[in-house]
């Protein structure tokens, strides 16, 4: 009877546990936290890449550029899509395309190595100069791009292998919303008011890079 009732809560734990991590999931995929920093945030970093500079890799569908310019991995863990990245600290799952789409931008501002590995000391240089008189910005990245860096390297999967057969590398998704991410906590003056407090309380709950890269 005792070992019964022991499986019986080891069970209806266990069931528990997995239920609320699917509800959660499923809750952050609702919120849309793409246009934060201008809604939310006083000032914002204006756009790290200009629209001509994101069209050059083919891509037309804008869901495939706010990957480079906005946070939209809450989406992406509702679990719909076609490839997770597993990490030392968590799971990161995204639409493959999209992983493709950043490397291409990645590759075109010569920000990948002939090995495949990211040259780290270019991108800050490059961002860097984008951020150049914008103090407070400027002093933002320079403090999350290690960061960011060690969060992007620390995924156990190295590429990703889109539908038309393509293989992608994972580092420039995950670097860019790591980045995007530090942007929208670090703000440096977040606007009052009701809905952004919540707003900025719903993406701390649902932001992957708080539990995994700090």
């Amino acid at each position: 009877m005792r070992f019964w009732l022991l499986s019986f809560v080891l069970a209806l734990y266990f069931t528990s546990g997995l239920s609320a991590k699917v509800k959660t999931a499923e809750e952050c995929a609702k919120y849309d936290f793409k246009d934060m920093l201008d809604n939310c945030c006083k000032t914002n970093p204006g756009n790290l890449f200009e629209r001509a500079e994101l069209t050059g890799c083919g891509y037309k569908s804008a869901a495939n550029m706010r990957i480079m310019k906005s946070y939209v991995l809450n989406k992406a863990d509702s679990g719909n899509y076609t490839f997770s990245v597993s990490a030392k600290k968590g799971k990161l799952q995204m639409d493959s395309g999209r992983f493709c789409f950043a490397e291409c931008v990645f590759r075109n501002f010569s920000w990948i190595n002939s090995d495949d590995t990211l040259n780290y000391d270019m991108i800050k240089t490059n961002l860097t100069t984008k951020l150049k008189g914008m103090t407070s910005w400027l002093t933002l990245f320079e403090s999350v791009h290690s960061t960011c860096q060690t969060c992007a390297e620390a995924t156990d999967n190295k590429t990703v292998t889109a539908k038309n057969y393509r293989t992608c590398l994972t580092f420039p998704a995950v670097y860019m919303q790591c980045i995007n991410s530090k942007f929208i906590t670090g703000c440096p003056s977040m606007k009052t008011g009701s809905v952004c407090s919540t707003k900025f309380a719903n993406f701390k709950k649902c932001d992957y890079f708080s539990a995994t890269c700090t």
